[in-house]
């Protein structure tokens, strides 16, 4: 939706042209450090194709600075991690080929001078083709002692069509003369565009770049042959595309672009994540609208932006919702996850292991349903990820009712020594190494945006008495004869601690798999009752930072309880994780007015604030309870979900450090030094601010800084002596994990040797203060 749908977007400029009435084509747009946009493009001037810059308040009006290079077109931007910034671009040759240049600038000044030079340039011969390359686009910038490497796509024209290739440059910045080139054709990607999008086409301008967490390219191609310009040479323009690859899973997905009339033809995309002109994430996007397949007055440079929309909007499905024959249960998943999109859902919780122990996939570990074999999770995924929603694998843990039966030795046992039929301990290792067993499997064999655990806990607190338990027991707490009664403390605290090492145990084993995989659960609603009884300590996880988002099963028709169950949650966790509570349809229905209690409910997850010492906290979303309950409130959520949003959850951005206030800022020996900093982070929130500081001695400390309000952390460095060198660096994290360190800078006063000099000296410990 952020790439397709301009109708949708924050702002939106078709035809767009710089302030002296040149067009912007192929406009690449990066964020100016001084604040606004910088953007490269190309315009014919006079019949000659010129790579200009200029800059932007707005993202959509463009003044123009100065003429990159003439005789020149297709030019892409980035910074170096040395702040330089370096402009690829496809430089003409008198003999009418194309090649691929480099301009590289030192610094951000240089760049935007009207005057300013490039400190060398490249121009890299071709290798690949005899007549044209061109089109660039920049993978990644690497500095290594003082050598800049560069990973650059391009495209190359074979003869018959325009294919992509990859290149490394590597530049000694001491010596630019000396640099080196080796490439590539991408035939893997070139080949899947012909073989399954049809692309008989030239394969041509391509970004990339990451959106949400998710690495992708965006690539234009033709989907008719080039001599077809000689024959229908409307047809020919009318036949480009865009299409998006995914990384992740390799694979292409044509954009269906929808413009306000109607235009079908584009080409040369760009895409980049940055701050809006209100501060807000958004993603930037341009294409070029050919006009033989524009609708009136679109054609030319589009450029729109779309500020991004956060709210978790989840729903739990049983995959024995849909029919155990493949062809109409398959027909029933798509039809479902379309609707949920219509919706604007934007996460599935997909039952893959059921409390009967049965499993829903293809497993070579556990029992598949005997009905369900032509794998439901795999399908789900696919049309999960086709209508842009996440996909989690929902796991029910300590709840197996096959395992209880069949296998009594890992069933639980309640303290009047009565074997469960239904429940396993959590105790047993046998258990554990089973459950993890099975996610371990879907995490590696399916591409699963999360895994979430349901029964992640005790029935209650008169559980378990079995002999796994007993040995445990009497092997950590020999002073305490067994069995202890339901209520000691040592033994609510033991439980509680098994429930959290699975949790912990489970992030670690997926952290080694794929990280970008989010781990929730299913808590209970009253925080009270899931810590003492049922040993469910969430809030201990949120403090650890072991869980990514909890989901209560706040199920309820009143909702003063709902938003009294919500209230006590968000003061038990105090912020340390995303909280999307669960709404139960079924118990809804059971009302005179289920649509209002709908409303009720899920606009307190969006307008109930909660204080916690110093922070105001509210629901990040709401998880619909279940899909086999949706049908009647289908008109109620359409009109409540208004616009699509984004689960919190996919944050993968860094919190942002102010520049800290040091206290006083002249510095007497033996004397405190107070640093406050303001740390902010959003979507989602900061965890901890820690401290760091050394003196000249080599010696280390860390402080974790307090949270003083919302926003603002503060420390103490103690009293040294004088001409004390002390440095200091703040790092952030937020919930998600996302780590920031601040900007380097330093400020030295020197040694005095005279008695004179001392009185100085007396006023001032030396202060360094360094960002790394």
């Amino acid at each position: 939706v952020l790439l397709e749908n301009v109708k949708n977007a924050t702002g939106y400029r078709y035809n767009a042209t710089d302030d002296q009435g040149c067009r912007l084509e192929a406009l690449k747009i990066v964020e100016n450090p001084k604040g606004g946009y910088l953007g490269v493009y190309h315009s014919n001037v006079n019949g000659v194709f010129q790579v200009r810059l200029a800059n932007s308040t707005d993202i959509l009006n463009w003044n123009f600075i100065k003429t990159i290079e003439t005789k020149a077109s297709q030019a892409t931007i980035a910074k170096a991690p040395n702040d330089a910034y370096i402009i690829m671009l496809e430089k003409e040759e008198e003999i009418g080929g194309s090649h691929l240049k480099l301009q590289y600038y030192p610094n951000l000044t240089t760049l935007t001078n009207v005057n300013g030079a490039p400190t060398f340039t490249i121009d890299i011969p071709r290798n690949q083709s005899n007549i044209h390359e061109g089109t660039p686009n920049i993978y990644n910038i690497t500095i290594k002692d003082n050598v800049v490497s560069a990973c650059i796509g391009y495209h190359f024209d074979n003869g018959t069509f325009d294919n992509v290739a990859v290149g490394w440059l590597k530049v000694p910045l001491n010596n630019p003369e000396k640099y080196t080139w080796q490439a590539t054709p991408q035939k893997d990607y070139n080949e899947k565009l012909r073989k399954y999008w049809n692309v008989k086409g030239d394969i041509g301008d391509r970004d990339y770049g990451q959106i949400l967490g998710r690495t992708i390219t965006l690539q234009e191609a033709n989907l008719l042959p080039r001599e077809e310009e000689n024959v229908n040479k409307t047809a020919y323009w009318a036949s480009w595309r865009v299409f998006l690859y995914d990384h992740s899973t390799r694979n292409f997905t044509m954009l269906n672009i929808k413009t306000h009339k109607g235009s079908t033809s584009f080409g040369n995309p760009t895409f980049t994540f940055l701050k809006s002109p209100n501060g807000r994430n958004c993603i930037a996007v341009t294409y070029f609208i050919f006009s033989e397949g524009a609708a009136p007055n679109e054609p030319g440079e589009l450029i729109f932006y779309k500020e991004i929309e956060w709210e978790g909007r989840g729903i739990w499905v049983w995959a024995s919702s849909f029919n155990p024959d493949p062809n109409v249960g398959s027909i029933q998943i798509y039809e479902a996850f379309k609707n949920f999109s219509e919706l604007n859902l934007n996460f599935v919780l997909f039952l893959v292991k059921e409390s009967e122990g049965w499993l829903y996939y293809n497993s070579s570990i556990g029992p598949v349903h005997p009905n369900y074999r032509w794998d439901p999770l795999k399908v789900a995924i696919e049309e999960a990820h086709r209508f842009g929603l996440e996909l989690h694998a929902w796991f029910c843990i300590f709840r197996d009712i096959r395992r209880a039966k069949e296998k009594p030795n890992l069933a639980m046992t309640d303290v009047n020594g009565v074997v469960s039929s239904e429940w396993v301990c959590p105790m047993n290792e046998e258990e554990r190494k089973y459950v993890k067993s099975l996610i371990c499997e879907v995490a590696s064999k399916y591409d699963v945006d999360g895994i979430h655990l349901d029964y992640i806990r005790f029935p209650g607190r008169t559980y378990c008495y079995c002999n796994t338990c007993r040995e445990n027991w009497i092997y950590k707490h020999p002073e305490i004869p067994w069995p202890p009664s339901p209520t000691e403390p040592e033994w609510t605290r033991m439980r509680q601690k098994i429930i959290t090492s699975f949790i912990e145990e489970t992030r670690m084993m997926l952290k080694g798999i794929n990280p970008r995989i989010k781990l929730s659960a299913a808590v209970v609603a009253v925080p009270e009752d899931a810590i003492n009884n049922k040993m469910q300590n969430y809030p201990e996880w949120a403090e650890k930072g072991i869980i990514d988002f909890i989901t209560p099963m706040t199920y309820t028709n009143v909702s003063c309880q709902f938003g009294g169950w919500l209230n006590n949650i968000l003061q038990a966790v105090k912020g340390k994780t995303l909280v999307y509570p669960g709404i139960g349809l079924y118990k809804l229905l059971n009302t005179s007015d289920p649509q209002d209690l709908l409303r009720e409910q899920i606009n307190k997850t969006r307008n109930l604030n909660v204080t916690v010492n110093c922070l105001t906290l509210k629901a990040d979303g709401y998880t619909l309870f279940r899909y086999k309950y949706l049908n009647p409130f289908i008109e109620t959520l359409k009109q409540l979900n208004v616009g699509q949003t984004f689960p919190p959850h996919i944050d993968c951005y860094p919190p942002e450090i102010g520049e800290p206030l040091q206290t006083p800022s002249v510095v007497n020996p033996h004397q405190e030094v107070t640093i406050t900093v303001n740390v902010t982070d959003y979507p989602t929130r900061v965890r901890n601010v820690t401290l760091w500081y050394r003196t000249d001695d080599g010696q280390l400390w860390t402080t974790a800084m307090k949270q003083v309000c919302q926003n603002t952390f503060q420390a103490t460095i103690p009293g040294h002596e004088y001409c004390t060198t002390v440095s200091y660096k703040v790092e952030a994290y937020d919930i998600l994990g996302n780590k920031a360190i601040g900007d380097s800078h330093y400020h030295v006063v020197p040694e005095f040797q005279s008695t004179t000099a001392l009185i100085p000296i007396t006023i001032l410990t030396t202060l360094i203060i360094i960002y790394q």
